[in-house]
């Protein structure tokens, strides 16, 4: 016996039921699905007003989507900021001696000079002073009062250096600090033309020596 025939509606049926079926909700909906349900969470057990949630809701979907797809601008905390600096510095500083020390097979007239914008015990710049390279404030005649070249000269504001090997430390007579460019009447004179804070060259001095 034949079996009944289907008709052409009973067939389309049978495809939509296994379309259906087939058809799963991409990761994307999976996630908006996700953070509704979140939203309902927090209404319900956290007692967030609607308004509040649907924003930490739309926020919380956006920034997972932004994160997934990697449009996200990543920026360092403070403490990778001065880990970095740290590291570049230290490798500045290794490199410059490297280059005054190959300098030295030419001539022993080899300075390393600039404002360092640091002190001298700090670690990044250790490597300026190996090899019996030093700063002209080792020399007994540096200013002892106030040691440093930056505003008021205390011992935390030596930033300006003139580094040298051991052969020209040997060669130095004198050294000094030349303060008369920055205006601070209470602490030392100025040139004439210095009369208020804005006309000075600035907060630092200069260093020298011969």
């Amino acid at each position: 016996m034949l079996s009944p025939p289907h008709s052409h509606r009973e067939e389309e049926d049978e495809d939509e039921e296994i379309n259906a079926e087939t058809i799963q909700p991409s990761d994307e909906q999976n996630l908006y699905l996700l953070t509704i349900e979140f939203l309902g969470y927090l209404r319900r057990v956290k007692g967030v007003p609607y308004a509040k949630g649907d924003l930490g809701r739309r926020e919380l979907h956006q920034f997972i989507l932004d994160r997934h797809y990697g449009r996200l601008e990543y920026k360092d905390s403070m403490f990778e900021s001065a880990v970095r600096d740290i590291n570049k510095r230290q490798a500045q500083a290794n490199r410059a001696h490297e280059i005054a020390k190959a300098a030295l097979a030419r001539t022993d007239r080899v300075l390393l000079g600039g404002d360092l914008n640091d002190v001298p015990h700090s670690p990044p710049l250790a490597a300026l002073f190996a090899d019996g390279f030093a700063d002209v404030i080792t020399h007994p005649n540096w200013p002892q009062d106030r040691p440093g070249t930056y505003d008021t000269g205390l011992e935390s504001e030596k930033f300006y250096y003139l580094i040298m090997p051991p052969q020209l430390q040997a060669k130095l007579h004198d050294v000094g600090i030349e303060r008369r460019g920055s205006y601070h009447p209470m602490l030392w004179a100025h040139f004439n033309t210095v009369d208020k804070k804005i006309r000075s060259l600035g907060s630092s001095s200069g260093v020298g020596g011969f």
